[in-house]
């Protein structure tokens, strides 16, 4: 028999071994969203309500159908309503209720290493069109009126409003890929990393794994009311223009005739996502 002596140097090693990687990120693995997470995800006294279009309201209730139309089989079940954003990206870790962000993965990789675990998806057409009572100013949260009143004044009287998603992209992290680059020898001196891996594996955080990217929108509304030829003439100008809430997001407004104009997004942004979290294995 050894001697204890003998077995103790062992035993430590081994200890010490097991207690380095014992945590690691691939110890762990990602897991979709329960019915909890999701309520959890929807409460009355979440003050993000405006910002992020949380409300099941007529505006959630056309992007999904707008969504699903486009999308059909490949819709993303139990995927979060953002609103009109592009603030968010693929990567970003949050609470389980979304009232704080942690951290964004362009922060803390470079891009090759964004490259490599984020999957762009193909961009697909969308001609799924959907006639809605859309009122532009508060649901996109745009203020018309204020730059250009005649046309505030035809918004007002308008009485059919097509919208249309131009194109579609559904935009994937591919957890395998992060875990390597996170649990890469070069990542243990870069505290960054280091932080991000924490924040991953603690149960209560989520990580925003998918979105649907839409590449352009497109609405035309039909007034009552007529253009006046020196509407037409900025219209024709390209005069015309808004920026949805904070996003960032430009709108453009062109002629189509004395009755109708059409809208269009110059910028690609995205309304839906879905989230993941860690459970240990």
């Amino acid at each position: 028999m050894k001697k204890i002596t003998q077995i103790l140097p062992a035993f430590i090693v081994a200890l010490i071994l097991y207690s380095c990687g014992g945590d690691g990120l691939g110890k762990y693995e990602f897991v979709e969203l329960d019915s909890q997470d999701t309520t959890e995800f929807y409460t009355e006294t979440d003050t993000t309500l405006e910002l992020f279009g949380i409300g099941k309201g007529p505006t959630w209730k056309m992007w999904k159908d707008l969504h699903k139309g486009c999308m059909k089989n490949q819709w993303l079940k139990r995927s979060r309503y953002f609103g009109v954003a592009n603030t968010l990206k693929l990567g970003t870790i949050t609470d389980k209720k979304f009232k704080e962000v942690y951290n964004t993965l362009d922060d803390i990789l470079t891009k090759d290493e964004l490259d490599y675990v984020i999957d762009e998806g193909a961009a697909q057409p969308c001609e799924y069109i959907r006639k809605v009572s859309f009122d532009l100013e508060s649901e996109l949260n745009m203020s018309i009126s204020g730059q250009n009143q005649e046309l505030g004044l035809f918004l007002e009287s308008k009485k059919n409003t097509n919208v249309q998603i131009n194109g579609w992209q559904q935009q994937n992290l591919i957890t395998d890929r992060l875990i390597q680059v996170l649990e890469a020898d070069s990542a243990k001196e870069n505290s960054n990393k280091q932080l991000y891996s924490k924040r991953l594996k603690e149960k209560n955080n989520r990580l925003l794994s998918t979105v649907v990217k839409i590449n352009g929108f497109t609405s035309e509304i039909e007034s009552i009311k007529k253009i006046s030829p020196e509407l037409k003439l900025k219209l024709d100008s390209g005069l015309v223009s808004g920026v949805i809430g904070n996003t960032g997001i430009d709108v453009s407004f062109t002629y189509v005739d004395s009755l109708t104009i059409k809208t269009t997004t110059n910028t690609s942004f995205y309304v839906f996502g879905r989230y993941l979290k860690t459970k240990k294995q």
